[in-house]
């Protein structure tokens, strides 16, 4: 039997769980960027400790003045985007911060739609009960003023 109240609540649960599935997807991808950002941090931070070192052993080989303001201007370059990844690093555990808290959000959105729609199903059984109830007792009150005719 259609119910509209019944069908309300699926559809909004339905949607509630889209919800939910979107925002699971958007929190893979902000993870998934978080780590492909800490890989590229650490790619550059071992880079920036291998050519510090480097720079340390060619400064006490090398007298050329050129040499060593190249090194250092790569350094400094190097240290820039060491920086540059720790900030992004930073932006992206914030998105997935976000992005977690959405997903509760979505979750409890979820849970009282999934909640409502149960008890509308109870609801609906009940009347649909009472309603039997009241048809067998019009049947026994039928049943009842024939035996008495």
């Amino acid at each position: 039997m259609f119910n509209p109240t019944r069908d309300r609540w699926s559809l909004l649960t339905y949607k509630a769980q889209q919800k939910v599935n979107a925002v699971q997807e958007s929190l893979a991808a902000a993870q998934q960027q978080l780590e492909q950002f800490k890989a590229s941090e650490q790619r550059l931070s071992a880079m920036l400790v291998e050519y510090q070192a480097q720079y340390a052993s060619d400064v006490a080989q090398s007298h050329l003045v050129a040499d060593a303001l190249n090194q250092r201007q790569f350094m400094a370059q190097l240290t820039q985007l060491v920086g540059h990844a720790k900030q992004k690093v930073g932006a992206a555990h914030a998105q997935v911060a976000q992005t977690r808290k959405a997903l509760l959000a979505a979750q409890l959105e979820l849970s009282k739609c999934e909640k409502l729609e149960a008890h509308a199903r109870e609801q609906e059984r009940v009347h649909e009960k009472r309603r039997e109830q009241r048809a067998m007792d019009d049947l026994a009150i039928v049943r009842h003023q024939w035996r008495q005719v």
